[in-house]
């Protein structure tokens, strides 16, 4: 009896360790100053206060050698069993895609069709109207110019979306079946190129669109990939 339970164990770690070794895990952070950065954390650009009380946010088409392998992935960075997913990957593989925000096709879903859990629901809070569709980045939060949270915070609120607006980004990156990829988006860098006194609001109207455009722009360009 003892011999059979002990093959019994011995068949759920080879059949584990197996599945660990045709798949990838792809994680995501906000990070400052190259570390895993926490909501509720102050940042500093320059002598301007940041703090992030919400970062939700659509990764899309994530793709291992040209190969969709999750259509659409709702991060919610306060909750870690969202920011974590895997992907089946059998062979080692030389690139690694992905988009910000949903493509066109994803946008015109009606969200109150799909169950509670999927990255697209309504239960997400993603969705504006029938009109400007899913927000695709919704950050929240506030900064004070004088480099000391208080009383006199200003409001930052990025709430982006729009086809326009879809962003994609590819890398050369050597992966592995049990492989991490590491996606960071690195809140210096995202700082570096948009102005904290005049592009710190937008709902991705007509009236800031600009600020919108701005943000996804600089925000596709700070994110970094690693493997691990």
């Amino acid at each position: 009896m003892k011999n059979v339970f002990l093959l019994a164990i011995g068949i759920v770690f080879l059949t584990s360790c197996g599945n660990r070794e045709k798949e990838v895990t792809v994680h995501f952070e906000l990070t400052t100053t190259g570390v895993h950065h926490q909501l509720g954390d102050t940042i500093y650009a320059g002598d301007t206060a940041v703090v992030f009380d919400l970062f939700h946010l659509y990764l899309s088409n994530l793709a291992i050698d040209g190969e969709v392998l999750e259509p659409a992935w709702f991060i919610n960075t306060s909750d870690s069993l969202s920011t974590t997913i895997k992907l089946p990957l059998k062979k080692n593989a030389t690139t690694f895609s992905f988009g910000l925000g949903l493509d066109e096709v994803q946008n015109a879903f009606d969200p109150t069709s799909f169950e509670i859990g999927h990255p697209l629901s309504s239960a997400n809070a993603m969705y504006w109207s029938w009109a400007s569709k899913y927000r695709f980045v919704k950050a929240e939060g506030r900064l004070n110019y004088s480099g000391q949270l208080g009383a006199d915070d200003q409001l930052l609120i990025w709430h982006t979306g729009l086809d326009t607006l879809y962003r994609t980004k590819t890398l050369d990156l050597a992966i592995e079946p049990g492989n991490t990829i590491n996606v960071a988006l690195d809140l210096d860098h995202l700082f570096s190129g948009v102005s904290l006194e005049k592009e710190v609001f937008t709902h991705t109207d007509v009236t800031d669109f600009d600020v919108a455009e701005a943000v996804t722009n600089q925000m596709i360009q700070s994110i970094e990939v690693d493997v691990r």
